[in-house]
């Protein structure tokens, strides 16, 4: 709605209103201006406050989100865009990552997400996933903006769509892995067989460290198999420029020979073992590879 304020004739050429600057046009010694009350309120609109936006998450994703922050871990955004559009591979999804090279794989979900719709965004995932209170919350702002605009109203079962699954409510307190749900019972075992025993304080001080470093164990396992996979992709990158070129691979100068050299590099001290092709073939059937994610 459009509303008119005449301005008594003074020698001046802009008027403020409400932390608003607006140039005026002189009319016969009168100011007119028009002020439209729907653009003032925008602002307002866009702006809800971290415990609305909290409340929104939790009662569309039914996940017990507490802080704007956690939302940098990415699995929440799943959610928003499977009430959209639906179809989103849950099974990719983390939802008890606990290091940023895990919320990159939820991250990277969504990217195919944005990209199969043609959602005009960039999003700065790199400032993202450090879990920073500001840019999650002027990104958090504008996914409940899209939201609003293009979800259908039809009820949304988020429990169903991820298979029951739960999040860790705290960023280190769980993992997602069979062999850090093993090694959690294990220690449990341990303490329980503990308190029986002795009340020996240096007892539960060395059971802490055990669960301390098999969860850190499950931690760079993960780490290892990430970077592992990165270098192998690179790998397949070289080897596949080179069948084109198979000259670049005769130059030890060219750009493609260097990084296969740093690739296969030893570390001094270690040999690699002179495998026959059987032996080869035997190992490269043990091997798991898992499907790519798509971009």
């Amino acid at each position: 709605m459009l509303h008119v304020l005449y301005v008594c004739s003074i020698d001046f050429e802009c008027v403020s209103f409400e932390g608003l600057t607006f140039s005026l046009t002189r009319q016969k010694d009168i100011f007119v201006f028009l002020l439209n009350f729907e653009t003032l309120r925008l602002g307002a609109e866009m702006s809800e406050s971290r415990h609305e936006l909290v409340a929104w998450l939790n009662q569309l994703t039914n996940l017990n989100i507490t802080k704007v922050e956690e939302c940098g871990k990415g699995y929440v955004y799943a959610h928003v865009f499977d009430s959209i559009y639906g179809g989103v591979p849950f099974r990719k999804i983390n939802f008890n990552c606990n290091n940023e090279y895990q919320y990159l794989q939820n991250w990277r979900v969504i990217q195919s997400i944005f990209t199969q719709h043609k959602i005009d965004k960039v999003v700065y995932v790199d400032r993202l996933i450090k879990c920073k209170f500001q840019d999650n919350l002027e990104f958090l702002q504008w996914v409940k903006k899209f939201w609003d605009q293009h979800f259908s109203g039809v009820e949304y079962n988020a429990i169903g769509r991820r298979g029951g699954k739960i999040a860790s409510s705290s960023g280190y307190s769980a993992g997602s892995s069979g062999l850090h749900e093993q090694s959690s019972r294990k220690v449990s075992t341990v303490s329980t067989s503990s308190t029986r025993v002795s009340s020996n304080p240096s007892v539960a001080f060395l059971n802490s460290q055990i669960q301390t470093l098999q969860e850190n164990a499950v931690g760079l396992e993960k780490e290892r198999d990430f970077y592992f996979n990165k270098l192998r992709d690179i790998e397949i990158l070289v080897q596949t420029a080179i069948d084109a070129d198979p000259s670049a691979a005769q130059n030890e100068e060219s750009l493609l020979r260097q990084i296969q050299n740093i690739l296969y590099s030893i570390e001094e001290g270690f040999e690699v073992p002179d495998l026959n092709g059987d032996e080869i073939n035997k190992q490269m059937d043990n091997l798991q590879i898992e499907d790519d994610d798509t971009f």
